[in-house]
């Protein structure tokens, strides 16, 4: 009888214990990790990314952001405004993980509110790229493992500046999935 009392009592001490340390600690990593976010996006994106509270999600392991703010700097500037993004979600592959793999499953974007300006290239300088290029950006981002991109309720506005022409997207939807060496895209408009 005292043995199984002590069995309990200890089990009881471990998960108090626990929940004093997650009561504790995480919420200090929480503010540690918005932070370099914040540092890190400034640093190699020239983009600003603020947000202003982060979940963890246990399965599948992933992060959700809320409230998004998103400050384009230097180059970047010049093609996307400020823009705002209600949560983004990313969750990792766990099939991947097991098989040592990292892979990220799914991102989760809602409600981001952008505008973009597309501006016809110069050609002026001797490389053949335009001094607005942002490919290595972009070249970043492709070589991430992705498997599935969300994106609901969005509202997008385009203004391609050689041909004066202004596009809007409200309310609009996009998937796109990883299958094996093929993409699939679906475009939903949300009614």
């Amino acid at each position: 009888m005292t043995f199984r009392f002590i069995r309990y009592f200890l089990l009881c001490a471990i998960f108090m214990i626990s929940g004093i340390i997650y009561s504790r600690e995480i919420p200090k990593a929480k503010t540690w990790l918005l932070k370099k976010i914040q540092s890190v996006s400034s640093e190699k994106l020239n983009i600003e990314v603020k947000a202003d509270k982060i979940d963890f999600k246990f399965f599948p392991p992933g992060v959700q952001l809320h409230s998004l703010a998103i400050k384009p700097q230097g180059a970047v500037a010049r093609t996307i405004s400020p823009s705002t993004i209600d949560s983004v979600e990313v969750y990792l592959n766990f099939p991947s993980l097991l098989g040592g793999r990292f892979e990220i499953g799914e991102v989760r974007i809602d409600h981001p509110v952008t505008n973009i300006f597309i501006k016809k290239s110069d050609g002026s300088s001797g490389s053949g790229k335009s001094k607005n290029d942002n490919s290595d950006l972009w070249d970043q981002g492709i070589n991430i493992p992705l498997s599935k991109v969300v994106l609901t309720n969005a509202e997008i506005r385009a203004k391609i500046e050689s041909e004066n022409l202004l596009l809007q997207l409200r309310k609009f939807g996009f998937t796109a999935t990883k299958n094996y060496q093929a993409a699939q895209i679906e475009i939903l408009p949300l009614m």
